[in-house]
């Protein structure tokens, strides 16, 4: 179990996975994250939380820094991560007017366990 948590702070929106086949639990519907696929770039930025903080700085965590890596993508090329220096908790993810489809993340934090992220470009 991590001891962190993340959020996507920007270029995303959440959206209704509308689909006849699915069975919902009750009033919980099935959801997932678009990003608008871009005519040029864009970024997704995604703050990650440790202790209640969002997006701490490097010097707070006690040299235990976050570390992202891309499991998946569609596409030619993986998205670019940029990296903020001095602070890893602060991911911005760019993708390209090539970029398309389902694109996985993992962002990681040495012995805090590891969060896998999934967002679609469409």
């Amino acid at each position: 179990m991590p001891d962190f948590d993340v959020r996507f702070d920007s270029g995303t929106e959440t959206l209704v996975w509308a689909d006849d086949r699915l069975s919902h639990r009750n009033r919980n519907v099935h959801r997932y994250r678009r990003v608008r696929k871009p005519t040029g770039t864009t970024d997704v930025v995604i703050k990650c939380v440790a202790d209640g903080v969002v997006a701490p700085l490097d010097g707070d965590l006690d040299g235990r820094l976050f570390a992202v890596s891309v499991l998946q993508f569609g596409g030619p090329f993986p998205p670019g991560i940029i990296a903020t220096p001095g602070q890893t908790s602060l991911i911005t993810v760019r993708l390209s007017s090539t970029t398309n489809g389902h694109q996985e993340l993992v962002v990681r934090r040495d012995g805090g366990g590891s969060i896998i992220l999934s967002f679609e470009v469409e």
